[in-house]
């Protein structure tokens, strides 16, 4: 819009929709004077430009678009103006520029990193290699410890391949499993009743019986028997042996019977039957 007032040129044209009125800044006479403002009625709102649009070939003023427009801004050095933009979600579009924001990162190994990226670094010392600070399932940082490190207390600790354990100080080694029994041992059978030797004496020599097992093999009578040796010397009183009954006993290293210097190890049977089993003894 374009005109003048007392032959003074219109500089600008001041919209007021609240009063209905439009505001004209002029000169009042002279170009040293002071600005005055006249309010002027409107009738006809539409003939009336209130804010520009952006053409879309060259970022010029264009056609009015009225009140729509909300808010406009400078769009660069030239003095052209564009309206502000939203995405999708509502937000203001903005474009950066000068660098850092990026989603440049840097390759794996490199030694220089891009100024754009986001990802933590470490410098490996000896060849400068850049390597992304890493995290473990807990969101603890993952930390090497060399040399030695000093701990109290309790800690959890969860094999994870093989493990190389060292021992100092003495450590007792075990005696290797003997491949040969440390006693002497001797069948026990006899089918007579009275004193019946299973083990002979030898002069100078004492009969240590460390362990024995026999059982009445009749089936039907039951015997009296008595443990001695050849002195005669009983180690035990007359006890009642019934058919397929049984007898043992175990020192668990100390011996059960000893016999005198020279003597025989002796069962006696008060009934003519047979008598099996096992006994193991020294003879020193």
């Amino acid at each position: 819009m374009a005109g003048s007032v007392r032959n003074s040129p219109v500089t600008k044209i001041l919209v007021d929709p609240v009063n209905n009125g439009v505001g004209l800044n002029v000169f009042s006479g002279t170009p040293a004077g002071g600005v005055t403002q006249i309010a002027v009625a409107v009738t006809d709102w539409s003939a009336i430009t209130v804010v520009p649009t952006q053409d879309s070939a060259d970022g010029t003023i264009g056609s009015p678009v009225g009140s729509v427009a909300i808010g406009v801004g400078a769009k660069d050095n030239s003095g052209n103006y564009a309206f502000l933009n939203l995405d999708s979600s509502g937000n203001l579009k903005v474009s950066s520029s000068g660098g850092g924001g990026g989603d440049v990162q840097y390759a794996e190994g490199a030694t220089t990193s891009p100024a754009t990226g986001t990802v933590a670094l470490a410098r490996i010392a000896s060849s400068g290699a850049l390597l992304a600070l890493q995290l473990d399932n807990s969101d603890n940082l993952k930390v090497a410890v060399q040399g030695s490190v000093a701990v109290t207390g309790t800690v959890a600790a969860t094999q994870s391949g093989s493990w190389n354990v060292g021992v100092t100080g003495t450590v007792a080694t075990l005696p290797a499993a003997p491949t040969t029994s440390l006693y002497m041992q001797a069948a026990i059978s006899f089918n007579a009743s009275g004193a019946n030797t299973v083990v002979a004496g030898s002069t100078g020599k004492t009969i240590r019986i460390m362990r024995i097992f026999f059982v009445n093999a009749d089936g039907s009578t039951t015997t009296q028997i008595t443990i001695k040796d050849s002195t005669p010397t009983s180690f035990s009183g007359a006890f009642p042996l019934i058919p397929a009954g049984s007898f043992s006993g175990d020192g668990d290293g100390d011996p059960l019977f000893i016999t005198g210097s020279g003597k025989g190890f002796v069962i006696n049977s008060s009934a003519a039957i047979q008598i099996s089993g096992t006994v193991w003894y020294t003879q020193s």
